[in-house]
């Protein structure tokens, strides 16, 4: 049995309601799923890491984390973190170990607050909805992010989507910047239903970090394929990139 929080049709996370099975994140977020593996990277290992997620959801990527990190997530919605905080539906906010807290407010105004050079990890997790955020997907939302990842921090963007194909965006945003960018596509274990597949993409300096996971194996390079004119804050065109 499980509990969930669905936005329209879109599942923005599961809790089990087996006491065992409490604090196992499911869906996305299950053992072994692509985000699953970015917190083993050694950048986002380090004691006392500043981690960063961009959509809140049921909150169960905190349980990810280890204590003794700060972790943060930014939610636009105050009913979702409503949702998130209320235990008689999802206990992840409370019981997973690190410090969190939930900043309200658009993420890319949010975001701009953060100290530079200050994030281990940024998870970009505001794309599986019918309605993308467009202004988060821009050469100039990309900068923000950038400037607030550590040197070898790492920048995570979960694009599962059934109406769109982000992964030309990202490929030209990460082109442009001069970064290098991964994206894996995962298949969930047959024999477990509340485990999904996913696409993640993930965009790393040049550097320890990059040479991690291109070493790792399970990701691969994402790379402009055509000349798909580069989405900014001037011009985006999100018909592009519909899966017709």
């Amino acid at each position: 049995p499980m509990m969930t929080m669905y936005h329209g049709t879109t599942n923005h996370g599961s809790q089990s309601l087996e006491p065992d099975r409490r604090l196992i994140p499911q869906t996305y977020y299950y053992p072994g799923s692509p985000l699953t593996q970015v917190f083993q990277f050694p950048a986002v290992t380090r004691a006392g890491a500043q981690l960063s997620v961009l959509g809140l959801g049921t909150g169960a990527i905190s349980c990810m984390a280890r204590p003794g990190q700060t972790f943060t997530y930014y939610e636009i919605d105050p009913a979702v973190e409503r949702m998130a905080r209320d235990t008689t539906l999802f206990t992840f906010m409370r019981d997973c170990p690190p410090d969190k807290k939930v900043v309200l407010g658009d993420g890319r105004l949010t975001l701009r607050k953060m100290p530079d050079a200050s994030q281990d990890l940024l998870v970009m997790d505001a794309f599986t909805s019918d309605a993308v955020p467009v202004h988060l997907l821009t050469r100039e939302a990309l900068a923000i992010y950038l400037a607030k990842l550590k040197a070898d921090g790492v920048l995570v963007y979960h694009i599962s989507n059934r109406y769109l194909d982000l992964k030309p965006v990202l490929a030209s945003l990460g082109a442009d910047a001069g970064i290098e960018v991964f994206i894996q596509e995962y298949d969930a274990p047959a024999n477990t239903p509340s485990a999904f597949g996913s696409t993640w993409v993930i965009m790393a300096r040049p550097g320890p970090t990059a040479d991690h996971i291109r070493d790792d194996g399970r990701w691969r390079d994402l790379k402009p394929a055509g000349k798909d004119r580069l989405w900014t804050d001037n011009f985006s065109n999100i018909f592009t990139a519909l899966k017709w």
